[in-house]
């Protein structure tokens, strides 16, 4: 009941604290401020320009999934080698999971080093309003792979 409970958890109120949890061979949990001074363009940070569905341009910018995944796939939490791309080959699954319990499964051999596949916090240099304060975002996702509100991403990792 606990494990429900924390998953459904409410996305925070604009401009109210927030962290992100990490899970998979160890668990982390990125705080609003950690994930900020991540997502810096002189530390990992991307910026993607993306259409929304009425067909305006906005600039996202966050950390590449690959990174933060690379935080908990083995004991290597950051810099070379961090995100352990042999076991990423091997195959396990990438779980991103929003505020409300939704939730979306990668492959991890789908998110290998890809920058396109983003964990954004601001877009057009502003922080998320609705649908943040993080956001899944990239070119090459389906509208349902654009997860909203994202609170956990879990890597389902082989025993």
């Amino acid at each position: 009941m606990v494990a429900l409970m924390a998953a459904c958890a409410e996305a925070p109120p604009v401009g109210t604290e927030w962290s992100l949890k990490l899970s998979g061979a160890s668990i982390e949990t990125l705080t609003q401020e950690e994930f900020e001074e991540g997502a810096a363009p002189a530390c990992h940070g991307v910026e993607r320009r993306l259409e929304d569905d009425q067909g305006s341009i906005h600039t996202y910018s966050g950390i590449p999934l690959w990174i933060l995944c690379g935080k908990v796939d083995d004991e290597v939490e950051h810099g070379e080698g961090a995100f352990n791309d042999e076991l990423a080959n091997n195959g396990y699954d990438i779980i991103v999971i929003s505020s409300d319990g939704y939730s979306v499964t990668f492959s991890s051999q789908t998110i290998t080093t890809n920058n396109n596949i983003i964990l954004a916090n601001e877009v057009d240099g502003q922080p998320i309003g609705q649908g943040g304060p993080l956001r899944l975002v990239g070119p090459e996702l389906s509208k349902g792979q654009r997860v909203k509100q994202v609170v956990e991403i879990h890597l389902d990792l082989p025993e």
